[in-house]
């Protein structure tokens, strides 16, 4: 409806009249980093198509308001994924308003649902590593895979025909090096920074 909103470092949602803050309409617990206007979905009484705004929050929150800016208890919460981090930095609604894509902070691409926010598919679309340096690369020695490790803390497996990720474990520190074992059954990781 041409309101301007605000989002906040500390998570809170401004609506802005007449070039001041005139209320806060809604509360991320952690920054306010992404926001997407969709027009569409359902018609309104007037005939036109509705309009929505999204939100999305390093609290790893998403909230959905109608045209007026009311948070109609529309909220998903992407804690207990499986995701590297919940953080996210940006969100975008496909055209027929049925998912929502979003961008973490760790280097994931994911879509859920704006009906319940259950993930559309069973892994994030892309994923990768997400802090600083990318360090240890190892070769299954028999298989098409390929493991790497670095700065994230992370060991990830990578199916090298789909360039896809397969599988990945959190680390307890920095990784340097990476390897499998002659007959592919094992892998040695190198740790520290």
């Amino acid at each position: 409806n041409g309101v301007p909103v605000l989002g906040g470092q500390d998570g809170a949602i401004y609506r802005v009249d007449d070039r001041k803050i005139d209320s806060e309409i809604a509360r991320h617990g952690k920054a306010v980093n992404a926001f997407c206007v969709y027009r569409g979905g359902e018609e309104g009484e007037d005939g036109q198509k509705q309009e929505v705004l999204v939100s999305a929050g390093k609290d790893g929150k998403v909230f959905k308001f109608d045209a007026e800016l009311n948070q109609d208890g529309e909220e998903f919460d992407l804690g207990g994924r499986g995701l590297y981090s919940k953080e996210l930095r940006s969100v975008h609604v496909n055209p027929d308003f049925r998912k929502f894509l979003l961008a973490t902070n760790g280097s994931e691409i994911i879509e859920i649902s704006t009906e319940d926010g259950a993930m559309v598919n069973e892994k994030p679309l892309v994923t990768g590593h997400s802090k600083d340096e990318l360090w240890g690369l190892g070769v299954h020695p028999v298989k098409a895979e390929y493991a790497t490790v670095g700065d994230d803390k992370t060991l990830r497996v990578w199916d090298a025909e789909t360039k896809r990720q397969t599988r990945w474990l959190r680390l307890d520190d920095f990784a340097r090096a990476v390897a499998y074992s002659p007959n592919g059954h094992l892998l040695g990781v190198g740790m520290g920074g």
